[in-house]
């Protein structure tokens, strides 16, 4: 978001500084027509049209001043155009910078989701793992039920066929 901010800040300084190219440009017309017009007319028509040589003085000037205003304004505009082309390649950068960190974005989202997908797979391993611990659990304690059962009942068998007069008398001793 913030690199979308000034993706569109420097949009707007861009258009700014397009805006007052298209005006120095306007400004350069007018000053080089000024100066075809004069020039079309050489030195002697000038100062024959004057009326005084202050007046042939204050043309000269004005030629001066329309050449000193013509320099500085192509000195500006290679100035703004040096500038628009820094904020256009900064621009530039700023929309990579935000592809890739879309990107990136998108990346982390599918890396995050596998993730997720895989916990619940293995939690769906591991739940089915239980129940059938669980079950064979059950079925083993049912198996040492039957077994205990089976030996209580072998056990009667035995005491009946065995005559219980015939087992030693428990005494102090070794065993």
């Amino acid at each position: 978001e913030k690199t979308s901010l000034q993706i569109e800040v420097l949009t707007n300084e861009l258009t700014e500084i397009e805006k007052t190219i298209v005006r120095q440009q306007e400004g350069l017309r007018e000053v080089l027509k000024n100066l075809y017009e004069a020039g079309s007319q050489n030195s002697v028509q000038l100062a024959l049209k004057s009326a005084t040589f202050s007046d042939v003085f204050n043309l000269i000037e004005y030629f001066a001043a329309l050449q000193q205003s013509l320099q500085e304004s192509l000195k500006g505009l290679k100035e703004l155009k040096g500038e628009r082309a820094i904020a256009q390649k900064e621009a530039k950068t700023k929309k990579t910078d935000l592809e890739g960190l879309r990107s990136r974005l998108t990346n982390s989202k599918l890396a995050a989701q596998n993730e997720e997908q895989g916990k619940k797979t293995i939690f769906n391993l591991t739940k089915n793992e239980e129940a059938r611990f669980q079950q064979l659990l059950k079925q083993t304690e049912a198996e040492r039920i039957n077994t205990l059962r089976d030996i209580e009942k072998l056990e009667d068998e035995l005491r009946l066929t065995i005559d219980p007069n015939s087992v030693p008398v428990a005494r102090k001793g070794l065993l």
